[in-house]
């Protein structure tokens, strides 16, 4: 897709709340993830993003280190994946998924395992970065087929 890099990213570990998938929510989410995170003396290593997998939308934090979470509090332990990833930069939230579907097919990459990032922009997540980890059969598609 025009104006898509690939990018390797390193793994960590992550915080995450689960959100409807609307702006609104998306942005209490972040807030709320954001002030758990304080409170605990969990320090930050990156800016949220999301993380969309089939209806599934959760907020996640990446983190300095691990954290156990009690899930009365609705955090959850997460990680961010480490590996390649595609990058499209300038998505408006309202087209995340429709854009996502564009770029996984130009991937070959099947849209029932397919895992959707967003990282929020500058003025929050109303226009951000797009990302799709790209799993391994998909970099190395002779590999795949076993040719």
């Amino acid at each position: 897709m025009k104006g898509s890099r690939i990018s390797e990213r390193v793994a960590g570990p992550a915080v995450a709340r689960a959100a409807q998938f609307s702006l609104g929510s998306v942005e209490e989410e972040t807030v709320r993830l954001r002030s758990w995170a304080a409170i605990y003396g969990i320090v930050p290593s990156g800016t949220p993003f999301l993380r969309l997998q089939g209806d599934m939308t959760l907020v996640c934090l990446p983190t300095e280190s691990t954290a156990d979470p009690n899930p009365q509090t609705g955090v959850h332990a997460a990680s961010v994946e480490g590996g390649e990833v595609a990058v499209l930069s300038g998505v408006a939230f309202g087209d995340i998924r429709r854009v996502a579907e564009e770029l996984a097919g130009e991937l070959a990459i099947e849209s029932q395992s397919l895992t959707i990032e967003f990282q929020r922009g500058t003025e929050g997540f109303g226009v951000g970065d797009l990302m799709i980890p790209i799993p391994e059969s998909a970099r190395h598609p002779l590999a795949a087929t076993g040719a």
